[in-house]
């Protein structure tokens, strides 16, 4: 919602791929995080039990979106642009995460 209204005041507005990998790919519960940090323990009791089940669901929103973004953007055909060669290191990390 918020993509099409910017993309009234955008030069170059996104497509419908690129805004569904923007939100695959957000913030992964940053804000859920520091709103139940910030609930007050003596008005709300199970204050640990939001805090953990946070923790918990953020933790796997990082692994698993974080594991299939890169699938996602092939699979979408989403180009990438490569203006010079990888470094070795790179080259390394990109082997390993796609044998994962």
């Amino acid at each position: 919602m918020q993509t099409w209204v910017l993309n009234w005041f955008r030069l170059v507005p996104l497509d419908k791929i690129d805004q569904v990998v923007m939100s695959y790919g957000g913030l992964r519960g940053a804000v859920a995080f520091a709103l139940v940090v910030l609930l007050d323990a003596e008005r709300v009791p199970a204050k640990d039990y939001f805090v953990a089940t946070t923790i918990i669901v953020v933790f796997f929103t990082v692994m698993f979106q974080g594991l299939t973004i890169k699938p996602l953007v092939n699979w979408l055909k989403v180009p990438r642009a490569t203006n010079r060669k990888p470094t070795i290191n790179e080259e390394i990390h990109e082997r390993v995460s796609d044998s994962v």
